[in-house]
Parts: structure tokens; sequence; C-alpha cells
């Protein structure tokens, strides 16, 4: 029943990710590389290096989520972005009492926009960290982290991963805050017939 009351709250934690990560470059997490320095919000404390935000503790242990995107890579340019309204929606979810009265954390890592580096992070967060929920991936990292998740027992969330290869098939261990590709490509088909175009170029 924890857990699963922690899942509910890393999910209304992704859909505020999803709703103001593209407006949130300047928040108060900043995060640089796979060796993250970030400042807590609130009156938390700074952990320099460790790729840790906290929280002031109250109540029982903090309860730790890992943060798994790019930070560096072709995709490195969204990192910030995410992790910074993240970090908004732990500080709302803290200040409303946290989840079963204990305070939520962040720990980051970098996938260097690469599957195989993705793995790598993710095992790092399962195995050291020992986070219940690892979210913040893109496409190619959610299908590369997913088996790995899976086999442990993580759930992991993507406020980004529209791939049609997340579809289906993927039980209880797997929550998106975007549409799948598939739908967008029938959304986008229906707008575009609807005001009149018949030929489209893609280049």
């Amino acid at each position: 029943m924890k857990k699963l009351v922690v899942i509910l709250a890393v999910v209304a934690l992704m859909s505020l990710v999803a709703v103001v990560a593209v407006g949130c470059g300047g928040g108060t997490t900043t995060t640089t590389g796979a060796a993250a320095t970030e400042t807590t919000a609130g009156s938390g404390t700074t952990v320099a290096g460790s790729g840790e935000t906290t929280a002031p503790a109250t109540g029982g242990e903090d309860i730790t989520i890992g943060f798994l995107t790019s930070y560096t890579g072709e995709l490195g340019a969204y990192g910030e972005p995410y992790t910074n309204a993240a970090t908004l929606a732990i500080e709302d979810i803290n200040a409303a009492g946290g989840v079963l009265g204990r305070k939520l954390k962040m720990v980051t890592q970098d996938d260097q926009s690469a599957p195989e580096q993705a793995i790598k992070a993710a095992r790092t967060l399962i195995g050291v960290n020992k986070v219940p929920v690892i979210s913040g991936m893109n496409s190619d990292g959610l299908v590369a982290v997913y088996p790995v998740a899976k086999e442990n027992k993580v759930f992991v969330t993507s406020q980004s991963a529209g791939t049609t290869r997340m579809d289906t098939g993927h039980g209880d261990w797997f929550y998106r805050t975007v549409p799948s590709d598939s739908f967008d490509g029938q959304v986008a088909a229906k707008v575009l017939l609807e005001k009149g175009f018949k030929d489209i170029a893609m280049m």
C-alpha cells in the first residue's frame, strides 16, 4: 500500500513536470553533468557532487526518487528544465505534508543521451540509491531501462517519451504523461485535413 501511494505521488509529480518543464529554465535547482551539484528548494541542504536534492527531514525517513535524464549529449538542453520542474513539484508535495508524512527527495543521473549510459545510470539508482521509482527519461532511455526496472520491481515514468515501442505490453511498471507518437500522428493528420491541407513535405 505504501509503495502504491509513493507511485501515485510520483505520477502526480510527473504530471506537473509535463506542464511546467518548458517554462522552468530558471528554477532553484541547477544540474550539470553526471556528478551534479544541486541546490535544494526551501530550507533543505545543498549537497555538492552527490547528484542529490534533499528536503528538510520531518517525520519518517525521506523517500528517494530517481530522476534519470539527459544533461549532456544530443538531448542535453532538456535536462535542466525537466529537473527544475521536478524540483518545483517536489516542493509542492513536501509543502503539503509529503507522502505518508515523509518528505520526497530526488537523486539525479545523466544518461548522456545514450541508451547504454541510461542502463548504467539506472543500475546505480536501483542498486546504490535504492529508489522505488525512476522518472525523467526520454524515449530511447526509457526503452533501454524498462527491462532492468521491471526486473527489480522499480516503477518508471516519463514526461517526454512518446515512443510507440512502449504502447503495449508493459504491465504495471510504466506510466507516462505524454501521448504516444501513434496518437500524436493521428491527431496531427486530422488537424491538417480539417484545415484543408492535402499535401505536406517533411525535411
